[in-house]
């Protein structure tokens, strides 16, 4: 099984790695408006910091007499990405989480995407995200000995769904990706693996270039993430609703 599982996560890199050489910097002007005289292109970079209020549950897929809720929490949590041309970074951390405060949370991972229009006009455009998302979760306790018993999970998904831009005026943008994501989720220590589902939207504001190339966006993102593994000992399901501001460049 341990094997399996780590033959299914190098094979999802790999997949990755091809699918982010496929990802061009045209693509990543998919939600550029035509260019017209005296108009410069709007940045494709942000940087952004955000606060998440996260609810970390126990979901068993079965019937569960002994319920496992060690790491269930209901907290808020910081949150750092940096959004490039073709592929979003992110980290969120939290500390002295749990109703006894005693829990500590991390989070990395990324999000590649290629975005096909279907609709497109002066101001509206329509499309269809393709997403990979490689993720790394963990949630541990203070008061263990080890970290044998974390929850840890090393997790590839790929998704689709609908993807809107709308120019509202002069260097103002509104754009929003909703994508419902399937795939495996592997266990860091052990040989436990399962399957995961992620229902994630981005929403972003955006007024471009107000000090020369640099502008400021504000969001706001929901995810949900449910974890299905062998057992129910780790079926836990993270649901967060994050308000982010950042600068664009």
């Amino acid at each position: 099984m341990r094997m399996k599982s780590i033959s299914k996560l190098s094979s999802f890199l790999l997949l990755t790695g091809l699918f982010l050489g496929l990802t061009d910097a045209a693509n990543a002007q998919m939600f550029s408006v035509k260019s017209e005289p005296n108009v410069s292109r709007p940045p494709s970079t942000g940087a952004y910091f955000g606060l998440e209020p996260a609810k970390f549950m126990y979901k068993p897929s079965s019937n569960d007499n002994n319920p496992y809720t060690r790491y269930t929490f209901s907290d808020p949590l910081y949150q750092l990405r940096l959004e490039l041309p073709g592929i979003d970074i992110y980290l969120s951390s939290g500390w002295n989480l749990g109703n006894s405060n005693y829990l500590n949370f991390f989070n990395i991972g990324a999000q590649i995407q290629r975005v096909y229009p279907f609709f497109k006009s002066r101001h509206f455009i329509v499309g269809a995200p393709i997403r990979i998302q490689t993720d790394y979760l963990q949630v541990n306790s203070q008061r263990a000995n080890n970290n044998a018993d974390d929850f840890q999970q090393s997790s590839g998904t790929l998704g689709s769904g609908p993807a809107v831009l709308v120019r509202l005026g002069k260097g103002i943008r509104f754009t929003t990706v909703a994508t419902i994501n399937y795939g495996f989720s592997v266990r860091s220590l052990g040989a436990t693996s399962g399957s995961l589902y992620i229902i994630n939207s981005q929403n972003r504001l955006y007024f471009d270039h107000l000090i020369n190339d640099v502008g400021l966006s504000i969001g706001y993102d929901y995810d949900f993430s449910r974890y299905n593994l062998t057992g129910v000992r780790y079926d836990y399901a993270l649901r967060g609703n994050s308000i982010v501001i950042g600068i664009t460049f």
